[in-house]
């Protein structure tokens, strides 16, 4: 495995934008916004839609309404945090109140913003948390890839490393 390419990103390698959200407008207007800054962006119309497709390897950040017919954002995002999910959550809402931003921030959200919101500081707060999930996932790569190596060493290759790794020559 090679250490990651940043110059070749594709709208796959950059990561993947899901959008839940019940007004058609809102969904279509942050495709467009993020999109033309090669975003792959997944757009869905309730919190069950999203869950049912939604994949836990990829690398996404998600960008979420907090009021929404059938499950709540905040349903959503404990139904994630029920599945250990490891997705940054930027909520938007036209009616927020204080104690729900601080719920929502309090299990894990990386944003609470109001609608209707500056398109540059959403943009830029996206970028930063797709950057932050494709650095959590080359770290996992490159855990596996290691781990996979040492597996493959032999008790006298281990030894070794054990060895050398305490500080001590490997005939000591």
């Amino acid at each position: 495995m090679f250490p990651y390419d940043y110059g070749s990103d594709t709208p796959e390698t950059l990561g993947t934008v899901y959008v839940v959200d019940d007004d058609d407008a809102v969904r279509d207007s942050l495709k467009w916004l993020l999109e033309a800054s090669d975003y792959r962006v997944e757009l869905y119309d309730s919190g069950e839609n999203f869950i049912a497709k939604y994949d836990p390897k990829a690398i996404a950040v998600l960008v979420l309404d907090v009021r929404m017919p059938g499950m709540s954002g905040l349903e959503v995002q404990e139904h994630l945090l029920a599945r250990n999910a490891e997705l940054p959550i930027i909520f938007i809402t036209g009616h927020g109140d204080v104690s729900m931003a601080v719920n929502a921030l309090k299990r894990g959200a990386v944003d609470f913003i109001e609608k209707p919101f500056e398109q540059a500081a959403l943009k830029q707060l996206v970028e930063r948390m797709l950057q932050e999930a494709r650095e959590r996932h080359m770290e996992k790569e490159r855990r596996s890839l290691n781990e996979a190596l040492l597996a493959k060493l032999t008790p006298r290759e281990q030894q070794v490393l054990e060895r050398i790794i305490n500080g001590r020559l490997n005939k000591q």
